[in-house]
């Protein structure tokens, strides 16, 4: 379980609905890509594509916490919690195709199938996912994403932005010698743009289903600790020390949080609920 006597420092669960032309609370929040509202006591995430079919063609959408929250520099321990309620599509399947190591394919790959969609939070000194970031030398983040592939299943991973000296630190995943699996169960590895930290892998049929579950970001030990949580359950525990503290400027007033997503089809929408961030005493 996470920790305990932590505040409450920040809530939304979106049960006011606000009129056009924003259907949201920006004086909280600022739309990062997609359009995005409150409607029947939820935030509705919708990412619309209009390109043709092919290799990694996907649509994103989702928004961020207009102020940096959190302790200053990450101080003590922070984290947020958020509900992944449902997620559904329409329109064409558009990613034609991905193969097992995210490469260009002229068939679907029968290992991996088609990816369905994926959803993230993000802590960092700037709004979006890992890879968003414009200064490697001083941008900060982290993060828990989730893919979701037809016959694979599921993977959650747990990562961070790559920052120099990791190419001499961690392994670089090249697909043509080690396949995933192979990868994963050594440890930590940059698989661009970010290192991963720790990842499990949910196969089909098997509990794979991501949405209906809550799912939580957290830093402690002053941000030199990170896990993510399952229903309120720890689920990995990564050993992230010198990682902000290398930057310390990124975080000195706290960080920004961002609920991201991307989809496959024409039109997808993700519903999410009940945005909670905590912090501790200092």
């Amino acid at each position: 379980m996470r920790e305990r006597n932590l505040i409450l420092q920040f809530r939304d669960d979106f049960s006011k609905e606000y009129e056009p032309p924003d259907y949201f609370n920006l004086t909280r929040w600022t739309k990062w890509r997609g359009d995005i509202k409150a409607e029947d006591g939820y935030a509705i995430i919708r990412a619309i594509t209009t390109q043709s079919p092919g290799p990694g063609v996907m649509a994103f959408g989702g928004f961020a916490t207009r102020e940096k929250r959190f302790n200053p520099e990450l101080r003590g321990t922070n984290g947020l919690e958020s509900s992944l309620v449902d997620y559904i599509h329409e329109g064409e399947f558009l990613n034609k195709w991905l193969d097992m190591y995210g490469r260009p394919s002229q068939v679907e790959d029968p290992t991996v199938g088609r990816y369905i969609m994926g959803w993230s939070l993000t802590i960092a000194n700037y709004y979006g996912q890992i890879g968003c970031e414009k200064d490697n030398e001083k941008d900060r983040g982290v993060q828990v994403h989730l893919d979701w592939m037809s016959k694979r299943g599921l993977h959650i991973a747990l990562v961070r932005n790559i920052v120099p000296g990791d190419f001499e630190k961690y392994p670089e995943w090249d697909p043509e010698k080690q396949t995933v699996d192979e990868i994963i169960e050594q440890g930590p590895f940059i698989a661009r743009p970010c290192v991963a930290l720790a990842v499990r892998r949910y196969p089909r049929g098997r509990g794979d289903n991501p949405v209906g579950h809550r799912y939580g970001l957290y830093l402690t030990d002053n941000g030199n600790t990170l896990y993510w949580t399952l229903d309120g359950n720890v689920m990995d525990t990564v050993d992230i020390t010198g990682h902000f503290s290398s930057s310390p400027e990124s975080v000195r007033d706290g960080a920004y949080v961002t609920i991201a997503a991307g989809g496959s089809y024409q039109n997808n929408v993700w519903k999410v609920d009940d945005v909670e961030i905590y912090i501790s005493k200092l």
